[in-house]
């Protein structure tokens, strides 16, 4: 196993494990700690936010970033549909913004995680004595993760952070507010204002012992609800928020393994049962009120109770048999990924049409359409998209296949892998033109 690209994250938790001591030092002997935190957060800034590490989020940041529209062209209407509604209102702003004062996609990222440095400042010189420590244990439990890859979340998780204190003291309206913010750049700040309620009860010891029964119950023997949940919200009007759900639970990074007994689990566990049932053997419980148990009392529930996710799906198998394939992919000519083939009313997207070894035949369907439409056949219009990495297509392109995607655009095209997915909610009235534009389109680039 190849650890070298370890080595950066082991030095810079080395770094500040050594400024926890010196964090502890000055403590003791009363001097002030404040410049010790802040030079941790500037080199958290500079580790996280010139991204040594990236993910998949990363790359769908960009391509959105790049659709973005100036501050003129987005009052003028000059954006692209599918750049204003892939994600929520407030990370769009942000984008818009950035794009204005000239800011290259990096640049942007950079200053993404700069805001949020500076909203973690504020709030662990709020929460604890112990600063440095506790982005060490930030860092380590998820964060870097977090502020380098899932940037919306990051500001959603934050927001609610931050409006913890209008908890504490009792105004409703100040903490609806502040994770309504939150909404605007993810949608899972909805659970945050419903949670309210539960973040002021006070729970007992055998309250607090069924929770912790019910939820290992849960775990231990893998009972399955998501599905009854996702039901009900889609029967009572929920659909809206039902589909985010969905598209979680069928994603293929959200697998079965999180029902493992990882580390993190098993300092969850411990430190409940010490928290709440051992409080003498855990002295620091002592000085902490009663909303931060509550709040970590919900983030058990929710390590343990949530792993009920759909195994490997179609899109890791592509994975793998792009990686260990048999085949060679220098003799395919196209390869012509399909979904959503119903509806269809406003035309179809190709995705990935723009490449060197597709754009042929993207140019085809754009001339084919036009002389089927001369004939009262082909479709209302042919849009194009740049690569992405939702759906089969991606690591086929991603290793100089030919490839592309194609999916519908308006009309009955019933639920997407949702309850209401059903023959009677889906249209194939535009099946025949699109089929026949395809097949031709096919055939111009690969022969008959």
């Amino acid at each position: 196993m190849d650890l070298s690209i370890s080595v950066p994250y082991f030095c810079f938790m080395a770094i500040l494990v050594i400024l926890v001591f010196v964090e502890f030092n000055l403590q003791n002997h009363n001097h002030r700690t404040k410049y010790v935190f802040i030079f941790s957060l500037f080199l958290f800034t500079l580790f996280v936010g010139l991204k040594g590490w990236t993910g998949m989020d990363v790359m769908m940041y960009y391509e959105n970033y790049q659709e973005a529209p100036t501050l003129g062209d987005f009052f003028l209407g000059r954006y692209s549909k599918d750049w204003y509604t892939d994600f929520e209102i407030g990370f769009n702003l942000f984008e818009v913004i950035a794009k204005t004062l000239g800011m290259s996609y990096w640049q942007f990222q950079f200053v993404y995680v700069l805001i949020d440095s500076i909203v973690l400042f504020y709030f662990f010189r709020r929460e604890t004595n112990y600063c440095v420590l506790a982005l060490l244990i930030y860092f380590i439990w998820w964060g870097w993760v977090f502020h380098a890859e899932q940037l919306r979340n990051a500001n959603s998780v934050l927001l609610f952070m931050m409006s913890l204190k209008y908890v504490r003291n009792k105004q409703v309206f100040s903490y609806v507010l502040l994770n309504l913010l939150g909404m605007t750049f993810h949608t899972t700040s909805l659970f945050y204002i419903m949670a309210y309620p539960l973040l002021r009860i006070t729970l007992t010891k055998n309250q607090l012992l069924w929770i912790f029964t019910v939820v290992m119950l849960i775990f231990i023997f893998r009972i399955k609800f998501i599905n009854i949940v996702l039901t009900g919200l889609y029967t009572y009007g929920g659909q809206h928020i039902a589909s985010k759900i969905q598209k979680y639970y069928v994603n293929i990074v959200y697998a079965d393994s999180y029902y493992n007994i990882g580390m993190r689990k098993i300092i969850v566990c411990f430190a409940y049962v010490m928290f709440f049932f051992l409080p003498k053997y855990f002295k620091v419980g002592k000085n902490i009120d009663n909303v931060t148990k509550n709040v970590f009392v919900i983030y058990f529930i929710l390590v343990f109770s949530l792993c009920e996710i759909r195994v490997l799906q179609d899109r890791a198998s592509s994975s793998f048999f792009v990686r260990d394939s048999l085949f060679d992919f220098s003799k395919v000519k196209l390869m012509l990924n399909l979904d959503l083939l119903c509806g269809g009313d406003d035309g179809f997207m190709v995705v990935n049409s723009q490449a060197e070894n597709t754009k042929g035949f993207y140019d085809s369907l754009l001339a084919l359409n036009e002389q089927m439409s001369k004939k009262k056949g082909g479709v209302k219009e042919i849009k194009s998209r740049p690569n992405a990495a939702n759906s089969d297509h991606y690591p086929f392109a991603k290793n100089g296949m030919p490839a592309v995607f194609v999916y519908t655009l308006g009309g009955k095209t019933g639920g997407y892998h949702q309850p209401d997915d059903t023959p009677e909610n889906a249209s194939l009235k535009q099946y025949q033109n699109i089929v026949e534009l395809l097949i031709k389109g096919v055939e111009s680039v690969c022969g008959k």
